[in-house]
């Protein structure tokens, strides 16, 4: 069951209450910081290459001066070169839904990839899924990036359902992973919960016209749309706090949590960012309230520019070249997904 009428008021932010669930400490200054300089041509790349060179950190200072090229500097190529190959491996995993949504995160696969690094987007990691499922997936992934790299240990940065299904890899597979991950990014996770998913499902016809208004969004058969709600319903508080009693993220972990807000009118999640700020009196970046984002014990970035829940994992232009790049990758997702449901029931008749 989900949480009855308004539950909502009372459970928004409950991670926020208890000193136990609360950040370690606020990152936001020193990620600004990161930010200014990774705005400014060769800044970050600059230093990072200095420092490969055996310069310092001193040898990049000069590289952070000048005029900052904006947000753009996120998506041009770098004169500094592969500055990231020496790390780690990263895992991009995608939320809820993710494989009905164009080119979602490639433009920060590109990011990684003009900087050198061994970055790919999660395959294994289904957005119809619940998070148990993927958690299990995620984690046969994570040894399989792990090998591919040449022993690599593996970063794990997922938005939105993404960082709770990355979560969970860790919290339930925690002795198969723990020398292999350094860490995890979580992006606009409604680790907490999701007053938008427990609203919508709050009562059982609301939940139907959730389910119809699936089926038009996603191109579905009429009655296909309920198959859909299961992994929502997984980010209703009352499901989020059950499951966090029996896997909190473990402390070995370290951990990030990025969150964002909206209130511009031009976004497409205004309505539902005004929706929880006026019945809730928080910010959101209209799908997850800042709130219920930050993992218990992780280093806090609490973003104060403008952007909402898409504004950072799509491109700002789709080509018809990426529709069919996109299309081509769907296709290989499913089959490999097929693999994985073979894989599971080997498993458990095995076991």
């Amino acid at each position: 069951g989900v949480e009855p009428p308004a539950a909502s008021r009372g459970s928004i932010g409950w991670l926020l209450r208890h000193s136990a669930t609360q950040a370690a400490w606020d990152g936001t200054e020193r990620f600004d910081a990161l930010l200014r300089r990774a705005q400014t041509p060769g800044g970050v790349d600059g230093v990072l290459s200095g420092e490969e060179a055996g310069g310092g950190a001193s040898s990049g200072a000069g590289a952070s001066s000048g005029a900052g090229a904006g947000a753009a500097a996120f998506y041009a190529p770098r004169s500094a070169g592969p500055a990231m190959k020496q790390g780690p491996a990263y895992l991009l995993v995608p939320g809820l839904f993710g494989q009905y949504y164009p080119c979602y995160l490639w433009n920060v696969r590109t990011h990684f990839q003009e900087r050198g690094a061994d970055v790919r987007i999660s395959t294994a990691a289904d957005g119809e899924a619940s998070v148990g499922a993927n958690a299990a997936a995620l984690a046969r992934e994570i040894v399989e990036l792990h090998e591919a790299s040449g022993g690599k240990e593996v970063v794990l940065i997922g938005h939105s359902k993404g960082g709770i299904d990355a979560a969970a890899a860790l919290a339930m597979h925690e002795t198969q992973l723990s020398s292999i991950v350094r860490g995890l990014i979580t992006v606009q996770c409604p680790y907490g919960g999701s007053a938008i998913a427990a609203d919508l499902l709050a009562f059982p016809a609301l939940a139907d016209l959730v389910a119809k208004a699936l089926e038009l969004l996603v191109g579905l058969p009429s009655g296909d749309g309920r198959r859909l709600l299961p992994p929502i319903r997984d980010l209703t508080y009352r499901r989020r706090q059950s499951f966090l009693q029996r896997f909190p993220l473990p402390a070995r972990f370290p951990c990030v949590s990025m969150h964002s807000s909206t209130r511009s009118k031009a976004s497409f999640l205004a309505l539902s960012a005004a929706y929880v700020r006026r019945r809730y009196n928080q910010a959101s970046d209209g799908l997850v309230a800042c709130c219920d984002a930050e993992v218990p014990g992780c280093v806090a970035v609490r973003f104060t520019g403008e952007q909402d829940h898409c504004d950072c994992v799509f491109p700002r232009k789709v080509t018809s070249e990426m529709l069919e790049g996109h299309r081509a990758e769907c296709a290989a997702q499913v089959e490999q997904w097929g693999v994985i449901a073979d894989a599971a029931t080997a498993d458990a008749k095995m076991a």
